[in-house]
């Protein structure tokens, strides 16, 4: 499971909706509106793009996953460490593993790829570098990332991202960096 930080996961798939049109605003609607609007209608039965806001209850889904495939097939990928630090990027159980280190974040990148395909029991279906590009647009929709939606998503997820940090055996350090940058703790 790759899993970024949940607020900014949520702004990140609401631009992309947004921006193919797969998820309609109303007028001057903003970000806030929206995820407000959505947390009132509650979680859905069955998820549908619109369900921005539910997809980052990440320990609810590590929960469900373990249920059906166990906890020894579950991985888990911060995408912040895909993105910013690919050496850096697995999670297992509460830390970084034990990896050798090669020349270079080509290298290392390439490395880590293959450990995940490795633990998937798949072959290489693509170049490694089209697999860890961020195509993300700095466009800002819907309002962008305000304060209020910050908050809003914080307290939602709170409980949920303490769980999923429990059953890792420790905090993502790039969520709680970035929760004290926005001066988001609770």
């Amino acid at each position: 499971m790759c899993a970024g930080e949940p607020i900014q996961r949520a702004y990140s798939q609401f631009k992309m909706e947004v921006e193919r049109g797969s998820l309609k605003l109303g007028e001057n609607e903003t970000f806030a509106q929206r995820m407000k609007s959505e947390i009132a209608r509650g979680p859905p039965r069955h998820r549908k793009k619109e369900d921005i806001v539910w997809r980052g209850l990440y320990d609810e889904q590590m929960a469900r996953l373990q249920q059906w495939i166990g906890a020894a097939r579950l991985k888990i990928i911060v995408s912040e460490r895909v993105f910013s630090s690919p050496k850096a990027m697995e999670l297992e159980r509460g830390a970084a593993s034990a990896q050798p280190r090669f020349r270079g974040n080509v290298y290392e990148s390439l490395h880590r790829y293959e450990t995940i395909l490795d633990f998937l029991h798949v072959t290489r279906v693509a170049r490694f570098r089209k697999v860890f590009k961020n195509p993300g647009s700095s466009k800002v929709v819907g309002g962008g990332l305000d304060g209020e939606a910050r908050q809003v998503l914080r307290v939602l997820y709170k409980n949920d991202t303490a769980r999923l940090y429990e059953r890792l055996g420790a905090p993502i350090c790039e969520w709680e960096s970035w929760y004290r940058e926005q001066e988001l703790l609770l």
